[in-house]
């Protein structure tokens, strides 16, 4: 019932897993702990509406971690001329730059809540991510440039001919541009590749992000929750 999670694993440089669904909850305490105590760390996501009783995950030694917002948003109908005079230089282009020291610090991260965890390798694990997601899919990952100078990346993915996943949008440090800005010239882009639907989540926490994507006319569903199991020490 817990799988490795291997990209957190590799990240993390130890055994982490995730929990693949709540009828771990009903075994019996011994078993969860045996089966817990392989890993480092554990996750366990469920929907609002499907997730077992808190007191019930709590008892089995899970903090709750995060609140997890996915959304849809409308592409078709999307402005065409509504960003300022940025570049979006994709990630098949040679001279596309992907350094995770040049990124603003991730504030709104529920890994943060890991044991000797720092900013800096919380960023390590984006740059991974985001590593992954240029090697696989570099014409949905844009380096966002106003005058030549970098401002900030946006990376996606396809999930289908008509949805591209929002995945990851970031600023440079000292960027003379918005936030907005950077995820308005993407879902711009995206729109003009054909795409309708832009989906993503983020974290309840990251008000920011959530007050962009309202704006941007974005439609929230059912949100996930998230709990996190971690090994005490000796």
């Amino acid at each position: 019932m817990i799988r490795a999670h291997e990209f957190n694993s590799t990240w993390w440089g130890g055994p982490a897993g995730i929990i693949e669904g709540p009828a771990f909850f009903a075994l019996p305490a011994d078993e969860q702990k045996a089966a817990l105590t392989r890993f480092e760390w554990v996750e366990f996501r469920s929907s609002a509406t499907a997730a077992p009783p808190a007191q019930t995950v709590n008892e089995a030694g899970f903090l709750k971690a995060d609140t997890q917002i996915p959304f849809r948003i409308g592409l078709r109908e999307f402005p065409r001329g509504c960003t300022a005079d940025l570049t979006l230089r994709s990630a098949a282009d040679p001279d596309f730059s992907l350094d995770a020291s040049d990124w603003e610090i991730f504030e709104h991260e529920r890994f943060r809540l890991l044991p000797g965890v720092t900013p800096e390798r919380l960023n390590a694990r984006y740059a991974m991510w985001a590593e992954a997601l240029r090697e696989s899919d570099p014409e949905h990952c844009f380096q966002i440039l106003q005058g030549g100078a970098p401002q900030g990346w946006f990376l996606g993915h396809a999930e289908s001919s008509d949805t591209v996943n929002l995945t990851l949008g970031v600023l440079r440090h000292g960027a003379s541009i918005s936030g907005f800005t950077i995820y308005q010239a993407a879902l711009k882009r995206f729109a003009g590749m054909g795409y309708r639907i832009g989906t993503a989540a983020f974290s309840a926490s990251n008000t920011a992000v959530l007050n962009i994507y309202s704006k941007l006319g974005a439609r929230f569903t059912c949100p996930s929750e998230i709990w996190m199991w971690m090994r005490r020490p000796a």
